[in-house]
This record gives structure tokens, C-alpha cells and sequence, in this order.
């Protein structure tokens, strides 16, 4: 079995339309999807920063056993180049802990992973060549990075391609039960693109939450309207990109 720990379900929402999941299972936080038509794989979104994202890999492992643990969901590009939509299967994982200050790349937690070839083969059966990503460096922060001049810094100072908040920390557990794991993130922001600082704080709330808190936000600053739809525009190209990665996992493919 495949199990993908995400943060957000608009993250894999395209992936769980298509495969035609539905909720399964509901904890304090997490939703459990699982569909028909793709019974090897199960989807648990609601994982969102370190406590949850490693809570919800032991749920997952203890309850379903998987061959491999998926983290998947958006990132930040630190990198000149990178576009919304563009798909990162990450070689190298690093982790910080605390405020910004004290994020340094020669006091980072580096999680071992095996090659992307070994992990191709594994999570295809073999059966199949995985296309249309690129490999690179991931950093796992505990908050998000919303300005271009924070992602540029973690760009240089870290040397990764991308910045989330959660796949170190799936990977340490993984590791502690001894699950190979992928982390495969689709690009939500360029690296010289700021993002309001809503954005972070409305990430679990409600799709009604988040609707009114962009309207109050469009209310102070009017010229930031056209910014809100092309983040709409981009969490559906992110979206859509992702689904279509994670729908060529598994023997079959795509």
C-alpha cells in the first residue's frame, strides 16, 4: 500500500477528485481518504507542521502498514527558475527549528534518503520511468516563508530548491519505523513572490475562514485583489500538477 500525508486536502484535491476518494476516518485532525478504484493507496490530509505531520505518519503506519509513506503537498521556491506547478522529487531533506533568527545551514538536521532511482522503482513496481520532475534540495521550516528576500536567503544559505513545512519531519518517522520514504512537492509561490501574511495564518481554517479573512484582507489593501487571484489561480496549477505526479505512482501509472 502507498500512503500520502499531506497538509492541506487543496493540495491533493485534484489527485483526490480524480481517483475518486472519499473520507474514510476522522481523528481530532486528520481526514483518512480512500477510494474504489484505487484501493493501494491511502490519503491523509489535515497534517500541517511538524507535530501533525509526524502524528499522522504513525497513524498511518500502525493502521495501514504501507510499503512507502508519500509526503506530498505545495512548496516555496528559494531558487531563480522555478514556477507554480513545477514538480520537485527532493534527494536531499533538511530540517530548522525555532524563529528565523537562528535558522542556520551549518546547524540543520540532515534525514538520510535513499536515491531517487531505488525510490522510482519502488514506488512504480518497476513497472515504469517517472517523468516530469526535477530533483533538489528541501528545507522544513516551522512557519511559512512569505517574503521574496526570507526565500531568497534560504536559497543561498541552505543551498535547497524548495522550503515546506513538514517533509523532514515525516522523514524522521518514517525512518523510525523503517518505511522508505518519498517526498514529492509541487511549487506553490516563485522565489520572488511575497505572499500575504494571511496566508499562513488562515491555512486551517475553513474554506468560509479563509474566503472572509482574504475579503477583510482586500477591504485594508483594495490593490491587493488581483494578488489573491493568481494565488487562486496558482493553488490550482499547483494542485493539478501534483495530481497528476502522484497519479503516476503505483504499478499502473498513469
Amino acid at each position: 500500500m502507498l500512503a500520502i500525508v499531506a497538509a492541506l486536502q487543496d493540495e491533493v484535491r485534484s489527485y483526490i477528485d480524480e481517483g475518486g476518494f472519499h473520507i474514510v476516518e476522522e481523528t481530532a485532525f486528520l481526514k483518512i481518504h480512500q477510494s474504489a478504484r484505487l484501493g493501494d493507496v491511502i490519503v491523509a490530509t489535515g497534517a500541517l507542521g511538524r507535530t501533525r505531520a509526524q502524528r499522522a505518519a504513525s497513524y498511518l503506519i500502525e493502521q495501514y502498514h504501507p510499503a512507502v509513506v508519500v509526503s506530498a503537498g505545495f512548496s516555496g521556491a528559494v531558487q531563480e527558475g522555478i514556477q507554480p506547478g513545477d514538480i520537485f522529487m527532493c534527494d536531499r531533506l533538511l530540517g530548522v527549528e525555532g524563529p528565523p533568527l537562528m535558522w542556520r545551514a551549518d546547524e540543520a538536521g540532515e534525514r538520510p534518503l535513499i536515491d531517487v532511482e531505488a525510490l522510482e522503482a519502488l514506488v512504480t513496481g518497476g513497472t515504469h520511468k517517472l517523468e516530469g520532475f526535477q530533483t533538489g534540495g528541501c528545507l522544513s521550516v516551522p512557519e511559512l516563508v512569505s517574503t521574496a528576500p526570507m526565500k531568497t536567503w534560504i536559497g543561498k544559505e541552505f543551498q535547497v530548491a524548495v522550503v515546506d513545512m513538514e517533509s523532514y519531519w515525516v522523514n524522521e518517522k518514517c525512518t523510525e519505523y523503517g518505511i522508505p520514504h518519498l517526498t514529492v512537492r509541487s511549487v506553490f509561490d516563485p522565489v520572488d513572490q511575497d505572499l500575504p501574511g494571511f496566508i499562513g495564518e488562515a491555512a486551517t481554517e475553513s474554506n468560509l475562514r479563509r474566503i472572509a479573512r482574504a475579503m477583510k484582507h482586500v477591504a485594508k489593501k483594495p490593490s491587493d485583489a488581483s494578488k489573491l487571484f493568481s494565488l487562486a489561480s496558482q493553488s490550482k496549477v499547483a494542485s493539478a500538477s501534483l495530481g497528476n505526479f502522484l497519479g503516476s505512482l503505483g504499478p499502473g501509472g498513469r
